[in-house]
């Protein structure tokens, strides 16, 4: 699938998320665990690619927290930084993925992962000064 077909249903969930995702034990379907089940549905189905539109959100989403630490993907990052909220995550996921559109955009998959690299490699050396 093309990355702004993917793109734009991304888009439509966030609008309309009871449209496209079934509702948690709660009830909700604006949850960021439902996304993020539709979205590893979609890419076990290999109707995306794991080298889709969402392969570098991880390495973006780490740097714009300043987590030097890739043990958790995009959505243990978000909803941590969400206070464990599942709404606030699902919405917190949108503003950040159109964030994360523009820069790889401007500046390319190659360099979202560059960037991380390098604030990995400055907190490395920052340990390795102490």
């Amino acid at each position: 699938m093309p990355f702004d077909k993917f793109t734009d249903l991304l888009r439509a969930i966030g609008k309309k998320p009871g449209f496209y995702l079934a509702p948690d034990k709660c009830g909700r379907c604006e949850s960021i665990r439902a996304l993020k089940n539709f979205v590893l549905g979609l890419q076990m189905s290999q109707w995306t690619k794991d080298d889709g539109v969402l392969a570098e959100f991880t390495f973006w989403v780490c740097h714009h927290y300043g987590v030097p630490d890739g043990a958790m993907d995009w959505y243990g990052h978000i909803l941590e930084r969400a206070e464990w909220d599942e709404v606030a995550a699902f919405r917190l996921f949108f503003e950040h993925f159109e964030e994360y559109l523009k820069d790889r955009e401007t500046i390319g998959a190659e360099g979202i992962k560059a960037r991380f690299t390098a604030m990995l490699q400055q907190n490395t050396d920052e340990n390795d000064a102490t």
